[in-house]
Parts: C-alpha cells; sequence; structure tokens
C-alpha cells in the first residue's frame, strides 16, 4: 500500500507539472519578447497537449492495473499453523531391555501456502514479540531466536505448492516448557527466501 500512495504522490505532481508548464511558458513569452500567438492557436495548442497528457495517464494506468494483477497472481504468502499434537514417541524401556512406543503431546508447526504460486520457507525457531520488533527494526540480530532442539528440517527451505501445507515440524513441549517457562508467549517464526518472516503466536 505504501509504494502505491507513493506513486500517487508521483503521478500528482507530474499532472501538476505537465499543466502549469504551457502556463508558465505562456507567462514567459512576454517578459522575453516572443509572439504570444492568437486565441486559435492557444485554443489549438492547449487542446492538443491536454490531449496528449490524457493518452499518457491513460497508459500509465493501464500499465499499473496490469501489474497489479500479475503481482496478486504471484503472490507468495504463508500462514504458520500452530497446534499441540500426540505422537507415537519411541522410549528405551531400561526393564524391559528394548524400545517401547508411547503416545506423548509435542507442538507441531506447520506452514500452509495461501498465495498463488508455489513457494519455499524454513523454520527458524523462537523468540518474544519485544525481540522480534527490535529485530524487524535492526536492533537485535537472528540470535535473538532461539530453540530447545533443533529439528531435522531447520535451516532447510520446504517447498510447499499453494493451497498445500507442509509437513509437520515436531518440536519437544516439556524441552520447550523447561527453556522458555511453562505459560510464556512466544512467536514461533519461519522465514522465505527473500528474507521475509512469518510468525505465529502460542503459549508455551
Amino acid at each position: 500500500m505504501k509504494k502505491f500512495k507513493k506513486l500517487d504522490r508521483i503521478e500528482w505532481i507530474t499532472v501538476i507539472c505537465l499543466i502549469l508548464a504551457p502556463i508558465v511558458i505562456a507567462m514567459l513569452l512576454p517578459i522575453i519578447n516572443f509572439d504570444n500567438g492568437s486565441d486559435d492557436g492557444w485554443l489549438g495548442f492547449w487542446g492538443g497537449y491536454l490531449g496528449a497528457v490524457i493518452s499518457i495517464f491513460a497508459v500509465f494506468y493501464q500499465i499499473r492495473k496490469q501489474k497489479e494483477e500479475f503481482d496478486k497472481n504471484n503472490s507468495i504468502d504463508f500462514l504458520i499453523i500452530a497446534t499441540p499434537k500426540k505422537r507415537d514417541v519411541n522410549k528405551k524401556d531400561v526393564n524391559k531391555g528394548r524400545n517401547t512406543t508411547e503416545q506423548r503431546l509435542d507442538w507441531a508447526f506447520s506452514v500452509y501456502n495461501i498465495g498463488n504460486k508455489a513457494g519455499s520457507i524454513k523454520f527458524l525457531g523462537f523468540c518474544t514479540k519485544d525481540d522480534f520488533r527490535k529485530l524487524k527494526k535492526g536492533e537485535e540480530d537472528e540470535s535473538v531466536i532461539s530453540t530447545p532442539t533443533i529439528p531435522s528440517s531447520s535451516g532447510k527451505f520446504l517447498r510447499v505448492d499453494y493451497g498445500e501445507v507442509s509437513e509437520d515440524i515436531w518440536m519437544d513441549k516439556s524441552s520447550m516448557n523447561k527453556l522458555y517457562g511453562e505459560g510464556k508467549k512466544l512467536l514461533v517464526v519461519f522465514q522465505d527466501p527473500l528474507g521475509k518472516y512469518y510468525t505465529q503466536e502460542i503459549v508455551v
């Protein structure tokens, strides 16, 4: 939106300059002793001049509308999904001397591509809202983002087709409670190849 507003201001300045240019020229002609020309001549000049200005801005408007349509059809956007889920976890039974499987409630993080084309995104970790605000302002670097355990997909870009949901990235819930404290509000942070961050707030 800011970019379009900036373009609008530039266009208005251009319009004003184009309208004022012939007026300024007409005011300067007597000063520099040029013939002012007849009324019919000036009417013809203004008609041709304003017609050209209108045609130019019609072309600019059409180009901008086509660019907006192109950007819309080729947009990449993601929605972060954070859900506590039960999963089967292998656990070594010392008494029985073999591995057993138990169900455990852990955090599952996935990414839903809500854009209009396939895109890539990677998991970074967790941070507080305040630290993320400082990161966005450049007051902090990405060291404010941490993770209690490193999932196998950490640091790797996951390709997600448009309209699709990525595979789950699992995080040990008990490890998160120990590191951050139970009931702590955090942001889970992802990043695309262009450096744009995507976040979702969770309560540990």
